[in-house]
């Protein structure tokens, strides 16, 4: 009777162990297998052009976004202003008004080297950004967000989320 009872013991330890290290490999495989499906979700910090081009997705929205008459009124103004855009990976607004933004700042031949693009997490939160272009510091509790800086270092104007009207309509307005 006794060995009846050990023999129990035995197997419900090894069932149990069997389930514990089954459930741990679960766990572990469905974390390293684990894709991402967009590219840059957990990204966090000031991102190059270059590494934001490269991305299927703002591709795809690049290419597929048709642009209004709008941008001549706004050329020369904008050339002379900063832009700082905190947007996320993660985030479907940002997804399809960022890539549409810089296919319009590229159709008007806008000085890159004074677009500043910052990724935060879903907190809006960023440790590695700069220590002036922080979320905090322009006040951002939605993405994207473009803010337009004036020659003097002043916000002229933002668009959250996405446009009043278009993305060049409501640069035009902030710019003229």
């Amino acid at each position: 009777m006794t060995s009846n009872i050990k023999m129990y013991r035995t197997k419900k330890y090894l069932l149990t162990t069997g389930i514990l290290i089954t459930i741990t490999l679960l766990m572990v495989s469905c974390s390293l297998q684990k894709k991402s499906v967009y590219g840059l979700e957990e990204y966090k910090g000031v991102l190059g052009l270059k590494t934001l081009r490269k991305q299927s997705w703002f591709k795809d929205e690049y290419n597929r976004y048709k642009m209004n008459d709008t941008l001549q009124r706004i050329a020369e103004n904008l050339s002379k202003h900063k832009i700082i855009v905190f947007g996320g990976g993660w985030c479907s607004d940002t997804r399809r008004e960022l890539p549409r933004f810089i296919k319009i700042l590229d159709q008007l031949n806008y000085p890159m080297q004074n677009l500043e693009i910052i990724f935060l997490d879903r907190d809006k939160k960023c440790e590695r950004c700069k220590l002036i272009n922080t979320p905090n510091n322009h006040n951002v509790k939605f993405v994207p967000t473009f803010i337009i800086i004036d020659a003097s270092g002043k916000e002229k104007g933002r668009i959250v989320e996405n446009p009043s009207l278009t993305l060049e309509k409501d640069l035009e307005n902030i710019v003229n």
